[in-house]
C-alpha cells in the first residue's frame, strides 16, 4: 500500500479525514507485512501519528539481540510508549551469550520492563543447550524473566523450550508471576532430569507469600514427572489443567494421584502414552480426580509414524473408553462433553488421514455406555502438536 495518502507536512491538512484515516490505519494494521507502512505513518503523519505507535507496539517479536536494543533504546527514551506493549515475545536461541558481552543489560534493563505497565502476556522461547554451542544461558535468562513478575497487569505467561538447572526452579519461576491467570511450560527440561533425587525438593512455600494464588489455566508439556508437577503449591483457583508425559516411567496411573490437589477443577487434558497403557489406565487414572465440578475431559491422543495404524489398532481395547472408565464418569455429576482429539502425523500425510479417520470412528463406536455416547465426540488434528 502506497503511504503517499499520509505523506502530509504538519502544515498540511490530510487529503482524507481523520476518521477515514484512522479507519485506514486499522485495516492496514491487520495484514503481515504492515510494518514498514506503520512506521511510515508515524514519522510523516502526525494525524495517524498515535494510532499508528499503538498498533506498532501492541504486539512486539524479538528474534535479535539488535531488535532488543532498539526497543530498550525506544522506551528508555519514550517511557510513555511502554505502556502500548500489552504482548511481547523474545526468541533467544542464537547469540545470546555473545550479545550478554556486547550489550549491557541485554535482552532488556530492569527500568525498560518496568515500563510495560499494560503488558498482557509474555513468552520466552529458548533453545538447544550444548557444549561449546553458543546458545542462551539458562540461569541469566530466568532471572531475566523474573523481573516481568512485577507487572502486574501481566495474566499470561509462555515458557518453551528453556532449560531448568534445578527443577525446583519451575516452582520459583512460577512463584515470581504472583498475578498470572495462565501459565504454559512447555518442552521445558531440568539439566538433572534423570536424578530421581533432583524432584524430590519443592521449595518452602512461605518464602513465596504471593504464590499463584490467581492461576486458573495451567498447561504442562514438560519431561518432569506428574507426582513432582501435581502439587497443591499451584494455588487452589485452577479450572484448566493440560498434562503431558513424555516417558513411560512417567506413565503409571499412581503417578497421577495428585489430581486429588485440583479441587475446582472444571476441564482437563490427558495424553497417552502409548508404550505403558493397560486396558484399566483410563479408570485408575480418573480416579484421582476429586473435583466435583468436573464439566469437560479431553483426550490426546498421537499417531505418529512410529505408531502405525496397525499398532495403534491392535491396542484398541487398551486406548477406549471402557465400562471402568465409563462408571468413574458417572460420579462427575456436572460432566457435560468428552473429546477425544486424534493428532494425525505422518510422512504421506493423506494416507495417514484416512488411517486416523477409520480409528476415530472405531474409537468413537467403542464407547460403552449410551449417556457417555451422547456427550463423546472425535476431532481430527493434521500435523504434529505444539
Amino acid at each position: 500500500m502506497s503511504v503517499s495518502l499520509f505523506n502530509v507536512s504538519a502544515h498540511q491538512k490530510p487529503r482524507v479525514s481523520a476518521d477515514v484515516l484512522l479507519l485506514i490505519i486499522d485495516a492496514v494494521s491487520s495484514q503481515p507485512s504492515s510494518h514498514g507502512t506503520l512506521c511510515a505513518c508515524a514519522l510523516t503523519c502526525r494525524t495517524a501519528r498515535q494510532r499508528s505507535q499503538v498498533h506498532l507496539f501492541q504486539v512486539i517479536k524479538l528474534t535479535s539481540p539488535i531488535q532488543c536494543q532498539l526497543l530498550g533504546r525506544t522506551i528508555h527514551a519514550r517511557q510513555d510508549l511502554g505502556q502500548l506493549v500489552e504482548h511481547i515475545s523474545l526468541y533467544c536461541a542464537k547469540g545470546w551469550k555473545r550479545a550478554r558481552v556486547r550489550f549491557e543489560d541485554h535482552p532488556l534493563p530492569p527500568h525498560v520492563v518496568a515500563a510495560l505497565t499494560n503488558l498482557r502476556s509474555a513468552k520466552f522461547v529458548g533453545g538447544t543447550v550444548m557444549p561449546g554451542v553458543d546458545e542462551y544461558d539458562p540461569p541469566a535468562l530466568l532471572s531475566f524473566i523474573k523481573l516481568f513478575g512485577s507487572l502486574a497487569t501481566l495474566k499470561e505467561l509462555t515458557v518453551r523450550n528453556i532449560m531448568f538447572p534445578e527443577a525446583d526452579d519451575i516452582y520459583r519461576l512460577s512463584w515470581s508471576f504472583p498475578s498470572i491467570e495462565r501459565l504454559f511450560l512447555r518442552r521445558c527440561w531440568t539439566a538433572c532430569a534423570y536424578r530421581y533425587d533432583s524432584f524430590d525438593s519443592v521449595p518452602v512455600r512461605l518464602f513465596y507469600p504471593g504464590y499463584c494464588q490467581s492461576l486458573n489455566s495451567l498447561e504442562w508439556f514438560t519431561e518432569c514427572p506428574p507426582e513432582f508437577l501435581l502439587q497443591p503449591l499451584w494455588g487452589t483457583s485452577v479450572k484448566h489443567l493440560n498434562f503431558r508425559s513424555w516417558y513411560e516411567r512417567h506413565a503409571a496411573p499412581e503417578n497421577y494421584a495428585g489430581l486429588e490437589h485440583f479441587t475446582h477443577l472444571g476441564k482437563l487434558e490427558l495424553w497417552l502414552n502409548h508404550h505403558a497403557l493397560k486396558i484399566d489406565w483410563f479408570e485408575r487414572t480418573l480416579q484421582h480426580v476429586s473435583s466435583r465440578n468436573m464439566q469437560t475431559l479431553v483426550i490426546h491422543h498421537e499417531t505418529y509414524p512410529e505408531y502405525t495404524y496397525e499398532n495403534v489398532h491392535t491396542k484398541l481395547d487398551q486406548i477406549a473408553l471402557g465400562e471402568g472408565a465409563s462408571e468413574v464418569l458417572k460420579t462427575w455429576p456436572r460432566l457435560k462433553r468428552v473429546r477425544w482429539v486424534v493428532h494425525c502425523y505422518h510422512e504421506d500425510l493423506e494416507v495417514a488421514t484416512c488411517q486416523c479417520r477409520t480409528l476415530a470412528t472405531e474409537i468413537e463406536t467403542s464407547v460403552p455406555a449410551p449417556w457417555l455416547r451422547s456427550m463423546f465426540s472425535v476431532k481430527l488434528i493434521e500435523g504434529p502438536s505444539t
